[in-house]
């Protein structure tokens, strides 16, 4: 199995054993070695997607956006994109409380790394 991992060096194309692969509702990744604070800005479809993967990898992730309405939705769980399992990722980030959604961008950007 082939996995996008993100370190220090950035983006890399690792492969994995079976064991490697963590099912939906484990924290976290067992081949997730360093946790970074992340802030993303935008919870459009990339900004969203982005977000709860980084929060499936174990990454602590602070998902800020304008839109007050958009951002209450998310953060009860509902993922106003269709994407396949997005809506399982971001349920299983919130309740790990790995992501959070937030319109205060200081909120959002003073921890991040």
């Amino acid at each position: 199995m082939r996995a996008l991992q993100i370190n220090a060096e950035g983006l890399a194309l690792t492969r994995l054993d079976s064991k490697g692969d963590a099912p939906l509702g484990s924290a976290p990744c067992p081949y997730n070695r360093s946790v970074a604070q992340i802030s993303v800005v935008g919870t459009g479809y990339v900004g969203l997607s982005t977000g709860a993967c980084l929060a499936h990898l174990g990454h602590t992730v602070a998902c800020l956006d304008v839109d007050a309405a958009k951002v209450a939705m998310l953060q009860k769980g509902m993922v106003p994109i269709v994407e396949a399992g997005l809506d399982e990722i971001v349920y299983e980030g919130l309740g790990a409380r790995r992501l959070n959604f937030t319109t205060d961008a200081a909120t959002a950007l003073t921890d991040a790394d």
